[in-house]
């Protein structure tokens, strides 16, 4: 499973991947870039935080030798992204199985990462997830939005990402982005072949909505026009009141 979050900063796209990260499968690497993430609690257990990809491999034996005794959510903070990246990668290989994310997805540079790169394109054959956060979509390598399984796109307001999107979504989706509320977002599930919008509570659980036209609609062509905006505007209803039934975690 690859997943991809989109989100401008304050949206609360990191709130959303640090709500998830207890529910995803372990053992799980966290590249920490801003230092968002160190000092969390998962499951009344401290997350292991280390600043260099020696001791994050450590940590991942310890895991892997004695799961009971020892936490599955390894934080790496270091100035070293790239190397960090690479070595836990060919780690996460290695082992056949686990998470990896990174929020900032943009920091990472493939030519100084060839194992993320590979575990890009054939991670999933080794069972390895993988979650991304970025906040602009075209700062992210292609070769990962073309394997994503969900993304998900806070709402956001920049022309040019519209316009990205309305390739990527088609543009009834695109156009839904720019409409909603803060802390509102949509999604769309390659796997399942669905979308619609969603909105994130303060905790950063993410509460599906269905008011959006189904994928099968989403994909037929759909020309750029100010009629076809204002359309889907008025599509839109404030609901933000309502009891959300669908919650969703570790997607």
């Amino acid at each position: 499973m690859l997943t991809i979050w989109f989100g401008r900063r304050g949206s609360g796209k990191t709130t959303s991947i640090r709500a998830t990260i207890p529910e995803m499968k372990k053992p799980v690497i966290v590249l920490d870039v801003l230092g968002n993430y160190t000092g969390y609690q998962s499951n009344g257990k401290d997350w292991i935080d280390v600043d260099n990809a020696t001791s994050a491999l450590i940590a991942l034996r310890n895991y892997i030798e004695k799961p009971d005794e020892n936490s599955g959510i390894i934080v790496i903070q270091t100035g070293n992204i790239d190397t960090a990246m690479d070595f836990m990668c060919s780690a996460l290989w290695k082992i056949h199985g686990g998470t990896l994310v990174c929020d900032e997805g943009d920091a990472i540079t493939i030519s100084d990462s060839p194992c993320f790169d590979e575990a890009i394109r054939y991670g999933r054959n080794h069972g390895i997830d993988m979650v991304f956060g970025c906040r602009r979509p075209a700062e992210i390598t292609k070769n990962v939005t073309a394997g994503a399984d969900i993304i998900y796109i806070f709402n956001t307001h920049e022309p040019r990402d519209i316009e990205y999107y309305c390739d990527l979504l088609g543009d009834t989706l695109a156009y839904r982005i720019a409409a909603l509320p803060p802390h509102y977002g949509v999604y769309r599930d390659f796997t399942e072949q669905k979308d619609g919008d969603f909105f994130a509570d303060p905790t950063g659980k993410i509460h599906i909505k269905s008011s959006v036209p189904s994928y099968q609609e989403q994909t037929k062509p759909v020309k750029s026009t100010s009629q076809n905006k204002e359309k889907v505007n008025n599509n839109l209803t404030d609901d933000n009141s309502k009891e959300y039934p669908e919650v969703i975690n570790g997607r």
